[in-house]
């Protein structure tokens, strides 16, 4: 076996399909992330009639076909180079890294997170400026979400509309079950510190106000004075 294994965790993605598709309670179930550079395969016809038939089977979660194909190629690299000699591996790792030198990327986490989902929408909703004068709630779906790793850009897309946003304007995630089990995708809702205004084709952002999510708005940190003794 070789001594230096760049993918001692291999397996795992492998026991998670497994998991899914046997629905072992409390298992470990998650796929492994969808994100990544995109190729072009052509697998033999019962190869691919495998692979459809596991994504029709997982169910819970619901793994989709490229996330199958990453966690079976996770577990045949893992065996490779568990077979392959010490120096073999050197050469391989050598090239993988002149070819990905790695840069201090201080947003990606937050990218791999944006990655776990399919859908996106905000909260709070999305305020519409209507010509009327009105004002109300739009339901807009994102279909992708985009993050430069170097200076936190987030761009969202979705059907004919793009928003430019920060990764610090991110709160927290929120998933959205319900629409989970109406739609089969990973839908999430994205909240955030700002409220997004929709005025024709662009969007506007504005501070949240009143919101305990702005330092300002907390409560006063209370004085305490000491008295000295006397």
């Amino acid at each position: 076996m070789a001594l230096n294994n760049p993918l001692a965790g291999g397996p795992d993605y492998v026991a998670a399909l497994r998991n899914a598709l046997e629905h072992v309670p409390g298992g470990y179930m998650r796929p492994p992330s969808t994100g990544g550079d995109q190729i072009s395969i052509r697998f033999p016809e019962s190869t691919a009639a495998i692979v459809e038939a596991i994504a029709s089977c997982c169910e819970e979660p619901d793994w989709n076909r490229n996330q199958i194909i990453n966690a079976l190629v996770d577990r045949g690299l893992f065996d490779l180079f568990s077979v392959l000699g010490d120096a073999t591996v050197r050469t391989i790792m050598s090239d993988v890294i002149s070819k990905t030198a790695p840069a201090f990327q201080p947003f990606a986490a937050v990218a791999d997170r944006l990655r776990e989902f399919n859908r996106y929408r905000l909260y709070p909703a999305v305020q519409e400026h209507k010509p009327n004068g009105l004002i109300g709630e739009v339901d807009l779906t994102w279909i992708g979400a985009h993050v430069d790793n170097q200076t936190g850009d987030l761009k969202l897309s979705g059907d004919g509309w793009g928003l430019n946003l920060h990764v610090t304007h991110i709160v927290n995630f929120i998933r959205d079950t319900e629409r989970d089990a109406q739609d089969r995708f990973k839908n999430v809702y994205l909240e955030l510190n700002v409220v997004v205004v929709k005025r024709g084709d662009k969007f506007d952002l504005t501070p949240r106000s009143p919101s305990l999510l702005e330092p300002q708005n907390r409560p006063p940190a209370r004085r305490v004075v000491r008295k000295r003794k006397p």
